[in-house]
């Protein structure tokens, strides 16, 4: 032994060294085969594609509603820190484009606005504040974070294989379904929190697995994504929580490795605090409403994600129910109905590989992936979370389960045994995802996201049962066909459009079209002719299912029709003589002959026919009670029950089935009727006076 060597003191003991990451959970440059390098190429190669078309197709796409409210908001936030905490009229936006937002108005404040003061910030810079285009430039960062979310994507695929052949099947499996392609174009809420949770999980699965010695660059790569997703969604708390149960799996895992994690604790703890407390830090920081009392608003915007107060129109399974009451089964068979196949069997396959091929897996980040992608889902399930517009509130998730499938597929390669085999298998995953390639192909955008997969039988199949449209996206094509086939320029008296898009609509006409005389009204679908009106937009995502099949859509004077896939979403009305508002008008002055006159001649123009059920816009229960007056009974009485087909609580309706059924001598069904119709209407007179009538 060399006399140079000092020997420990006894009874002195000596620091434990702590080991380096070992190289074999990431494959150093030096040791890539050329495959995976080749791979490498492809994958970074097909980001940039993938964004050059996302900015093709995404542009002029038109707005959704988050959008507009969601912009407005960020400006409100934003001017509560150009006047020093003075304007805080983000508490309660104004919308000049809405109408009615109701509570939706209120719930703004319990969402972060990072993502919009990025836009906002670029669109100052270039002058789009005001011109009509700002929010082609929201769409154009959004597509960037949506290509940013298959990034970390890749680079999670590839973490947990050590193969860029994951990374970039993982991408592709992720830009070619249709739900995400579709939304990547102007969902601004959805998506950008989706590459927020992608990369927060992939930060972390590197910082779990570097313990008890995790470097800076992971550490600030966490926090930022973390605090990235915090400032869209609250909803990023559960983020924190899926690191804390799988900090205690990896201290835990082995005696080693909790010996090893423990006794290091300084060199991992404070990185932690640093990247957890650094994100929450930065999101109170950047979102006003944390800043007037951060705890209590924090957790005021917990429990308002969980039980979103909003009641949304929903059709699922041909019913038309609400959001505050959706089956439990509504965000799994929705997702399972709108997944491409392939990547629904790819799951599922892995999930069983891994159970019984555990020593062929890195389990344990592997684990982490499946965890944080499950959970939210069968929370929300056992939460009954309010959901609405299928499962876009959770897209969050998908990115995790596409590194899941691309593992399965990945191991199935390896076990090739010759290369013959693996383009066989590469031919049949193509295959696979030939359904929603071409769905994206001849599909207009951004109507990608309404694809139904193989396993339901396609859109068309599913079209009278479940959500089609249900960001709207329509409504653009409608304004610009109206803008083109109507006399609208040439018009001297100001146009009224009716329809129950109107937050689109009216932004549309204001900002694409500012030169029209055009007046955009709020009529719904169900009472558009309880208004006067020249042209309609109605689209169908409301209608109840019996409706659509007895072929009420599109309604009686269309003139064209935005279609998906050869099914009509949206309608466009022209209403040439306004015979409805005319025997409306002639109505409310008790000249009820005339007003059978005039609601005899929209008859006509709109092809009723007794008998058979037809979406006359919430006006048939006012012509039957026309027709009643002129002792017209039979058809009064068909005209009143065609009424409450389409609206279940029409007063005139209950009451001339009430005075009908009194005429024939049935009292009993016009007590009941009679009864209904004072209880829709307390101020009602005639319908008491039929009632003293009866014995």
């Amino acid at each position: 032994m060399s006399k140079n060597h000092k020997q420990p003191k006894e009874g002195k003991k000596q620091p434990e060294k702590i080991p380096d990451l070992p190289e074999q959970t990431l494959s150093p440059a030096g040791s890539m085969t050329k495959k995976d390098y080749w791979f490498k190429r492809l994958f970074f190669g097909s980001l940039v594609v993938m964004l050059g078309i996302f900015w093709i197709a995404g542009y002029n796409s038109g707005v959704c509603y988050d959008e507009l409210t969601l912009n407005v908001y960020g400006k409100d936030n934003i001017a509560f820190y150009t006047s020093g905490g003075q304007d805080t009229s983000f508490m309660h936006p104004k919308f000049s484009d809405m109408d009615g937002a109701g509570v939706f108005m209120n719930t703004l404040r319990y969402y972060g606005s990072v993502f919009e003061y990025i836009v906002i910030g670029i669109n100052k810079v270039t002058g789009n504040l005001e011109n009509g285009y700002e929010y082609n430039t929201s769409h154009a960062v959004n597509q960037f974070f949506a290509v940013l979310g298959i990034l970390f994507t890749g680079l999670l695929a590839r973490r947990l294989t050590r193969k860029y052949r994951s990374a970039f099947m993982s991408a592709w499996l992720l830009f070619l379904t249709p739900i995400i392609f579709g939304l990547s174009l102007f969902d601004t809420k959805d998506i950008p929190f989706m590459a927020g949770y992608i990369a927060t999980l992939y930060y972390s699965v590197i910082f779990l697995e570097a313990l008890p010695k995790p470097d800076w660059k992971t550490t600030i790569g966490l926090m930022l994504s973390l605090f990235f997703a915090f400032g869209i969604r609250v909803g990023a708390a559960l983020l924190v929580m899926y690191l804390a149960v799988f900090l205690f799996i990896y201290t835990f895992g082995n005696r080693g490795s909790a010996r090893m994690i423990i006794k290091n604790y300084q060199h991992w703890i404070y990185k932690l605090i640093i990247a957890v407390g650094g994100a929450l830090s930065l999101t109170v920081l950047t979102w006003p409403f944390l800043i007037l009392s951060p705890v209590k608003n924090f957790m005021a915007a917990v429990d308002a994600i969980r039980n979103f107060p909003q009641r949304v129109p929903v059709t699922y399974e041909g019913l038309l129910i609400d959001s505050l009451h959706i089956p439990q089964s509504y965000l799994p068979h929705f997702m399972l109905m709108t997944i491409p196949a392939l990547v629904i069997i790819a799951v599922f396959a892995t999930v069983i590989l891994v159970l019984f091929r555990r020593q062929r897996f890195r389990l344990k980040p592997i684990l982490f992936v499946l965890f944080a992608s499950l959970f939210p889902v069968f929370y929300a399930m056992y939460n009954r979370t309010p959901l609405y517009g299928s499962w876009r509130q959770f897209l969050f998730v998908y990115p995790g389960l596409a590194v899941v499938a691309t593992i399965g597929i990945d191991y199935v390669l390896d076990i090739l045994p010759k290369p013959v085999y693996q383009w066989v298998f590469g031919a049949v995953l193509l295959l696979g995802m030939a359904s929603p390639l071409s769905w994206i192909i001849r599909i207009r955008a951004p109507y990608q996201y309404v694809y139904f997969n193989e396993f339901t039988g396609g859109f068309a199949k599913n079209f009278y049962d479940y959500d089609k449209d249900y960001y709207y996206g329509s409504s653009l094509d409608a304004v610009r066909w109206l803008v083109e086939n109507a006399p609208l320029k040439d018009s001297k008296d100001t146009m009224i459009v009716a329809t129950d898009a109107f937050a689109f609509t009216h932004y549309f006409f204001k900002r694409c079209y500012p030169d029209l005389k055009v007046k955009v009204v709020n009529s719904g679908i169900s009472g558009r002719n309880m208004i006067k009106w020249d042209y309609a937009l109605l689209n169908n995502i409301f209608y109840r299912h019996p409706q659509l099949e007895e072929h009420c859509f599109p309604p009686a004077q269309t003139i064209h029709t935005i279609d998906i896939d050869g099914m009509p979403v949206v309608a466009v009305l022209h209403n040439a003589h306004h015979y409805n508002s005319l025997g409306l008008k002639a109505m409310a002055q008790n000249n009820f002959a005339v007003a059978d006159s005039l609601f005899s001649l929209f008859l006509k123009e709109t092809n009723y026919r007794p008998g058979v059920t037809t979406d006359m816009g919430g006006i048939s229960g006012n012509i039957a009670f026309t027709r009643m007056t002129q002792r017209k009974f039979s058809e009064a009485e068909a005209l009143a029950q065609n009424a409450l087909i389409f609206t279940p609580n029409n007063y005139p309706a209950y009451l001339v089935l009430g005075v009908v059924n009194f005429e024939k001598g049935d009292m009993q069904k016009a007590k009941q009727n009679l009864s209904i119709a004072i209880r829709i209407n307390p101020k009602d007179v005639l319908a008491r006076q039929y009632l003293a009538r009866i014995k």
